[in-house]
């Protein structure tokens, strides 16, 4: 009877090595909780959530913000978006949720701008909205929105004037919204 000859230990182990490196990886990643998008065409995107600076709703499209890079969702191809917190200690999906913001207050269209631009806001529940564009020493230069308004997508315009009606002077301004559950700010550039 004949056998065959042994395998080198270095040949025995690769297997293992390799199966080890692409396991340990994922174990790795899965002790905390993760936002999944289920795509219609069967990709489907995982992301860890302490890596995840915002997600933001524009119009027709998901955006995933993290630190150096964002990616980009048509909400057509979207299945579903879930938490998976299967292998984390957390069991309750609006505690895995508070975990990532969603942005309710988007960048003004265009930016920078002259001599208009507008500012869209999108509203969860119904209550008073308070929206104001502040200088960079945080002086209040005009209330554009203070009133109530309801829940859904609301745009409101700037034409770059004052709370008198005088044309501001170019540079670096910021909006903020004030709203139910909501505190943003972001910024905008008047062109001269």
């Amino acid at each position: 009877m004949r056998h065959a000859p042994a395998l080198p230990p270095s040949l025995v182990l690769f297997p293992v090595v390799l199966l080890a490196s692409l396991v340990l990886p994922i174990a790795a990643i899965a002790e905390e909780p993760m936002l999944a998008i289920r795509q219609a065409d069967g990709r489907d995107a995982v992301y860890a959530v302490s890596e995840i600076d915002q997600v933001v709703f524009e119009s027709d499209t998901l955006l995933v913000l993290r630190p150096g890079a964002a990616e980009s969702y048509a909400l057509a191809s979207i299945e579903k978006i879930e938490f998976l917190w299967g292998f984390s200690g957390i069991t309750d999906p609006e505690e895995a949720a508070h975990l990532v913001k969603a942005l309710r207050l988007f960048q003004n269209r265009p930016n920078p701008f002259t001599p208009a631009t507008k500012i869209g806001f999108e509203l969860a529940q119904a209550g008073r909205v308070e929206l104001a564009i502040y200088s960079v020493d945080g002086r209040l230069i005009r209330t554009l929105v203070d009133e109530e308004r309801l829940t859904g997508s609301h745009e409101v315009a700037w034409d770059g004037r004052d709370a008198e009606g005088k044309k501001v002077a170019g540079g670096v301004y910021f909006y903020k919204l004030s709203a139910p559950g909501i505190a943003e700010s972001r910024r905008m550039i008047l062109l001269p």
